[in-house]
């Protein structure tokens, strides 16, 4: 198995905190410290320059949002590196919004050094297991990868992982654009709990939309499955 080590890029405003991190990300054979960025400027510029793989995000910095602005300009990367919140906001509602962006994992402070250390075994694992596939995988080796990237995406309560992974699956082999009422006929689901998947992959940068025009005041949506996850 290749050698290769995943950069990771410390987001953290709190000096001791940050040289916390980059000793337990350092700690790990599998990882490179890259960086560490004390700013939601500094982090975006950062970010734009090293391309890091994964992120250690602290979604407060020095603003209630200021993480969440690092993280709409990190989804703009291509490829998108993975993120783990590690902050002091415990609260259900910034949970939510963490797991609506797509965090990998959520760490709240104050933490112990096995939590996080765990968190970064877990991020390998997923990671390294993508080392493994054979060069020419077979349809059952792509749905246990699609799985495995939907498993590490915390989806929302209420949501079945089966019907994310079925609804995928629909799009990843559909020959053009599906609308909603097509993507629920296939999954064997009601149109309003299509639309309520497709809209959760869609912020989750899962799946792409774009309008298709139909009546004035009524537009109507067409699903596709987002570039990086067709692969």
């Amino acid at each position: 198995m290749s050698n290769t080590k995943f950069d990771v890029l410390v987001v953290e405003d709190k000096d001791l905190i940050a040289r916390q991190l980059a000793i337990y990300v350092s700690g790990n054979r599998w990882l490179n410290h890259a960086g560490t960025a004390g700013s939601e400027q500094q982090a975006i510029e950062m970010a734009r320059r090293l391309h890091p793989d994964l992120v250690l995000l602290d979604f407060g910095l020095s603003t209630p949002t200021g993480g969440f602005d690092v993280w709409r300009v990190l989804r703009e990367l291509d490829p998108v590196p993975h993120v783990i919140a590690v902050t002091a906001a415990g609260d259900m509602a910034t949970v939510d919004k963490a797991q609506r962006c797509g965090a990998f994992r959520y760490v709240v402070k104050p933490y112990t050094r096995a939590t996080i250390e765990a968190k970064l075994a877990d991020y390998t694992s997923f990671r390294r297991s993508a080392m493994t596939a054979p060069p020419k995988p077979t349809q059952s080796d792509i749905d246990k990868r699609f799985s495995q990237r939907l498993r590490s995406c915390a989806s929302p309560r209420g949501f079945v992982l089966e019907t994310l992974e079925s609804i995928v699956g629909i799009l990843r082999v559909a020959q053009e654009p599906l609308r909603a009422s097509q993507v629920a006929e296939r999954a064997h689901v009601e149109r309003g709990t299509a639309n309520r998947y497709l809209n959760y992959l869609c912020d989750q940068g899962i799946a792409d939309r774009v309008i298709e025009h139909g009546p004035p005041g009524h537009p109507a949506y067409l699903y596709t499955l987002a570039t990086g996850w067709k692969t």
